[in-house]
């Protein structure tokens, strides 16, 4: 990776590990709302010399878009598991040029959390290409006879 996707990865890696001790809502839902958010937007879109936003007033940010933060409880990841997240995300969404959103739509907060327990041991490149063939596994897939009726015109 380059030296600015390093740097975008370890500022989501540490946004996500100082997230437990920020709020007070549970992991999957601070990924949720983080990766729907208008911050995660302008870091999705940023040139590589734009300056990341300071931690403090990125979670700033997320509280006033999503007051339900602070107010909702629900169960923590450890800091590890959400470090290692953070920086797996930001990783996938710069090397396969998507969107936070996106990501979000592919795959559930849930499973992405789950995903610390096997690939926190891989190489971060190793890990993403893993986390996209996951990802491409659980796409809905279309039937035999709808892939028929696009290729004959039926």
């Amino acid at each position: 990776m380059k030296e600015w996707e390093v740097r975008a990865c370890e500022w989501q890696a540490d946004l996500f590990e100082r997230s437990i001790s920020v709020f007070s809502c549970g992991s999957q839902y601070f990924l949720f709302r983080f990766l729907q958010s208008d911050i995660a937007f302008d870091v999705d879109s940023m040139n590589p010399l734009d300056p990341l936003p300071a931690v403090p007033e990125a979670f700033g940010s997320l509280l006033s878009q999503f007051p339900s933060l602070s107010g909702k409880k629900g169960p923590k990841a450890d800091a590890k598991t959400m470090r290692y997240i953070g920086y797996l995300s930001r990783a996938y969404i710069l090397k396969k040029k998507r969107t936070s959103s996106a990501l979000l739509r592919d795959i559930s907060t849930e499973k992405l959390v789950s995903l610390y327990d096997v690939y926190h041991t891989f190489d971060i490149d190793y890990a993403v290409e893993r986390l996209d063939e996951l990802i491409q596994e659980e796409k809905p897939r279309s039937s035999d006879k709808e892939l028929f009726r696009r290729v004959f015109g039926f």
